[in-house]
């Protein structure tokens, strides 16, 4: 006659404590715990690292930014070579300089560049304002390589397009007279000038009639960059808002 204490022992703790001693075990030699196997294409998909953020020094960027008002000057010291040109720019309200609008094909737009601003303040020039644009719109034109261009803003309308945050045109839809150089030349005679005055010094460029900006835009990043802080297009063409570097491109003019 078998007693209650004679009956085998249950074996089930007995395994319980086995596999979680072999877990223990594994996780202490460094082992990976059994996983359950998925299909190819099942499951999710593994995490990727994000990418580095390039961060460029300050220094760099506000050489960048002040390249491309070396740039400028030196498309004013053209144009100043040109007597009569000059005589244009005397009677100027603002000039905006594309600094580097790329390449032009026949029959075809020019890609987008940079271009830089500065309208009167009284007798002077003043400071400079930063934009972006997505290209320009001309006519019948020829073949020829990007380089220096500018428009001359000689009425207050055309000067008023700059003045807010939007992206805009500088075109004939927008209102405006378009000249070339050679025309406006035979119209400063008769005391006549239409509102922006086109220039370029790459031969060949235009053999069309009108030649216009699209997609202009406040380049926010070069005016925050050159000015130590943000800085609306409005703010810096009324003179609120301090220069720390040199006005070279207002001097140039000047002279």
């Amino acid at each position: 006659m078998h007693s209650r204490w004679d009956k085998p022992m249950n074996t089930f703790p007995r395994r319980l404590v086995a596999a979680v001693s072999a877990l223990l075990l594994a996780t202490a030699v460094g082992a990976q715990p059994w996983q359950p196997r998925t299909a190819p294409g099942e499951g999710v998909n593994p995490a990727r690292e994000p990418e580095p953020v390039v961060v460029r020094p300050a220094s760099e960027a506000l050489e960048e930014v002040r390249e491309r008002v070396r740039e400028a000057v030196q498309a004013v010291r053209l144009m100043k070579a040109d007597p009569q040109l000059a005589v244009l720019l005397q009677r100027a309200q603002g000039l905006f300089i594309l600094t580097d609008y790329g390449r032009a094909a026949v029959g075809l737009g020019v890609r987008g560049g940079q271009g830089v601003l500065v309208t009167r303040q009284g007798t002077d020039f003043g400071n400079p304002v930063f934009y972006n644009m997505a290209g320009l719109s001309v006519g019948p034109q020829i073949g020829a390589t990007g380089g220096d261009a500018a428009y001359l803003l000689m009425t207050e309308r055309a000067v008023q397009e700059f003045m807010s945050d939007r992206t805009f045109a500088l075109t004939a839809g927008a209102g405006l007279t378009f000249a070339t150089t050679h025309k406006a030349r035979g119209m400063a005679a008769t005391g006549k000038v239409s509102d922006v005055v086109v220039w370029t010094g790459a031969p060949g460029l235009y053999a069309g009639l009108s030649v216009g900006v699209m997609g202009i835009r406040p380049d926010g990043d070069a005016n925050r960059v050159y000015y130590g802080a943000e800085a609306s297009p409005l703010s810096i063409l009324s003179g609120r808002v301090p220069n720390p570097n040199n006005n070279v491109l207002a001097m140039v003019l000047a002279i």
